[in-house]
């Protein structure tokens, strides 16, 4: 089974889980039966993205991958779309959104590609789709939502957490075709910035950016987890800090935490999810601590792209290759 995490901060995401309308038996999970906890290797490219990008979404494209939109240096969002071929170590503008976008999210569905809503000239509920050349606008969501994650799972998009200008967005939307959209459950910590993967019949939502009572912001450590079949949303764990800006990946049937951000402070932390805890156990480290990388799978492999050190006004043009390692 392959489940590819889709981030709001631009990762892509695809799985063959099953129809999520069914309800997932408890007793599993996607792991392998019989595998091993993995470790991640994470090295980092020789070559680089042809502009630095954050917050962008990256999905799968063949053998390589597509980045669509995100912020580009000086915290001005692109409509650039570039694809890349990693084999080649090489990528290429080709083509365009309708609409300059960051903080979106996106999804593979039906052959096109369709990145939701995201922050432009403000919060927008946009839904481009693009399968070459100038991407259109194809819908809107129920209402703007920026700073969003998305994951795949069969050929289901779930559209976790986000912002819609005023307040987070507990609710949790699902879509077949990238244009029309049903709630399905509601986080009870409704949050932004989150990285979002998909284990054993579950979303699960780590961390992310969240409300406070006096009207501020501040990162979170929950992790929830959301029963997309029966609308059962729960806070069952925690990460071992609070964390915003990180995203999620699944190989090797496991679910991978990477990078994100705690206040100012970047992250170079991968962590596994345990799912029977449930908790998050290490497995590895980022080349550089890092937040806000899109991330896409692409066969038994997964690309971190981009992201944020010190900000957003001066993205990374770096892809981190990673692979997972069984051992004890």
């Amino acid at each position: 089974l392959a489940v590819l995490a889709l981030l709001a901060a631009g990762c892509g995401s695809s799985s063959r889980a099953g129809s999520p309308a069914q309800p997932a038996a408890r007793s599993g999970s996607t792991t392998s039966v019989g595998a091993p906890p993995a470790q991640l290797s994470a090295v980092q490219e020789p070559w680089r993205l042809p502009a630095p990008v954050s917050r962008p979404v990256v999905l799968p494209d063949g053998a390589g991958f597509v980045i669509l939109g995100g912020l580009a240096s000086g915290d001005v969002s692109t409509s650039r779309v570039v694809r890349v071929d990693p084999a080649a170590g090489s990528g290429q503008v080709a083509g365009s959104l309708a609409l300059a976008v960051h903080d979106s999210a996106g999804a593979a569905l039906g052959g096109r590609d369709y990145v939701f809503g995201g922050g432009s000239y403000s919060t927008v509920s946009h839904v481009q789709s693009w399968s070459g050349g100038q991407a259109s606008e194809v819908a809107h969501l129920p209402s703007p939502r920026s700073d969003l994650t998305a994951i795949t799972v069969g050929s289901t998009a779930y559209i976790v957490g986000g912002f819609d200008g005023t307040r987070m967005d507990p609710e949790v939307l699902a879509s077949t075709d990238g244009t029309a959209f049903r709630t399905v459950a509601n986080l009870p910590i409704p949050v932004r910035y989150a990285a979002v993967g998909y284990e054993g019949g579950d979303v699960w939502v780590f961390g992310g950016v969240t409300s406070t009572s006096e009207g501020g912001t501040l990162e979170t450590s929950a992790i929830q987890r959301v029963d997309p079949a029966t609308g059962q949303a729960s806070v069952v764990g925690h990460l071992p800090q609070e964390m915003g800006h990180a995203t999620a990946v699944t190989l090797n049937g496991q679910v991978f935490v990477l990078g994100g951000r705690s206040g100012s402070t970047p992250s170079a932390a991968i962590l596994r999810l345990d799912p029977a805890g449930p908790s998050v156990q290490p497995a590895g480290t980022l080349p550089q601590a890092l937040s806000d990388a899109g991330t896409v799978v692409v066969g038994d492999q997964a690309y971190l792209v981009g992201g944020e050190v010190s900000g957003p006004t001066a993205p990374l043009d770096t892809v981190v290759v990673l692979k997972a390692a069984t051992g004890p």
